[in-house]
Formats: C-alpha cells, sequence, structure tokens
C-alpha cells in the first residue's frame, strides 16, 4: 500500500512518519532515520507534511527561550 505524503505527518524524538490507514483506520507510523530527515523537509510543501498536534501544542506553550532553544537545535 502506498501512502502519499500529504496523509503522513513528521514528528520527532524520535524521528518517525505517522498516518491513519485508509483499510483499517488506525494510527501507523515508521521510524525514520535521522539522514533521511533533511530530505523528508525538502520534499516538504504547501499541502504536504502536516504539522503534529503534539508539537503544535508544544510551541503554542513555547516562550522565548523555548523557541530560541528550538531554533538553535535545528540550525545548528
Amino acid at each position: 500500500m502506498v501512502i502519499p505524503m500529504t496523509a503522513c505527518r513528521l514528528e520527532r524524538s524520535p524521528w518517525r512518519l505517522m498516518w491513519n490507514c485508509p483499510n483499517c483506520g488506525r494510527l501507523s507510523m515508521t521510524l525514520v532515520r535521522r539522514d533521511v530527515v533533511p530530505t523528508l523537509l525538502d520534499l516538504e510543501v504547501a499541502g504536504g507534511l502536516m504539522l503534529s498536534l503534539r508539537e503544535s501544542s508544544l510551541w503554542e506553550r513555547a516562550d522565548a527561550a523555548d523557541l530560541s532553544a528550538a531554533f538553535e537545535d535545528e540550525l545548528l
């Protein structure tokens, strides 16, 4: 079965792709090797990978120090 990237979301800690199975409706996932993550992020376009609910709730509660630390983690 092929799952389009638009049906997936990328989560970290650990990096994994998650999607709802179109057959059974259950949440499915697969771990993603860290060296593949940049390629997945390069493929991301509008309407592509979704931000996970867990990560969006973390960003919602983040303060300036949290954001700075996250940017540093992503960029360095």
